[in-house]
C-alpha cells in the first residue's frame, strides 16, 4: 500500500527549510510544484513533488563543481559583454604600445639636455629655467597621450 503524500502549507515549508514565507513564495513563482493559491485558496505543497524541485533548484553547496561551472559561465558572459562594449584591449597591443612608448620616452627624456642646453645656459632666473623644463615635460607627456589615443583607435578598428 503506497504511503500517503505529505502535504504542507507555505508557512510549514518555510519553517522546515529555515526560509521566510516570502522566500517560499519566490520559489513558487520560480516553479516549485504546488496546489491552490488563487482566489483565497490556501497554497498546499506536496513534498513528494517539491523535494526533487528543491534539490535541482536551490543551488549547489559552496565549492561544488556545479558552483564552479556556474561562476565560469558568468565570467565568460561578463568577458563577452565587456568585449562587445569595447572595454578590453588585447594584451599583445598593450605590450607593443608600452615597448614603443618607453623607447620614445627614453629618447625624449635623454634629448632634453640637448634641446634646452643653449636656452638654459643663458638664463639666470630659476623660475625661467623651471618654466622651460615644465614646458618641455608637458610637451613630452602630451605626445604620449596622443600616442595612446592613436593606439586606442587602431584597437577599436581591429575589433570591428
Amino acid at each position: 500500500m503506497p504511503d500517503k503524500p505529505i502535504k504542507v502549507s507555505r508557512a510549514r515549508l518555510a519553517r522546515m527549510t529555515g526560509k521566510s514565507p516570502q522566500a517560499i513564495s519566490q520559489w513558487i513563482a520560480d516553479g516549485l510544484p504546488h496546489d491552490g493559491g488563487g482566489r483565497g485558496k490556501r497554497i498546499v505543497i506536496d513534498l513528494d513533488q517539491a523535494l526533487p524541485w528543491l534539490i535541482d533548484n536551490r543551488g549547489a553547496p559552496p565549492g561544488s563543481e556545479r558552483e564552479r561551472l556556474a561562476k565560469e559561465q558568468a565570467d565568460r558572459l561578463a568577458l563577452a559583454n565587456a568585449q562587445t562594449r569595447r572595454e578590453l584591449i588585447r594584451a599583445e597591443h598593450v605590450s607593443w604600445f608600452l615597448g614603443e612608448a618607453l623607447g620614445q620616452l627614453k629618447q625624449q627624456v635623454l634629448g632634453i639636455p640637448g634641446r634646452l642646453a643653449t636656452q638654459l645656459a643663458s638664463v639666470d632666473d630659476p623660475a625661467m629655467c623651471r618654466s622651460l623644463l615644465m614646458n618641455e615635460s608637458t610637451r613630452i607627456l602630451a605626445s604620449y597621450k596622443d600616442a595612446l589615443d592613436e593606439v586606442m583607435e587602431v584597437e577599436q578598428c581591429d575589433q570591428s
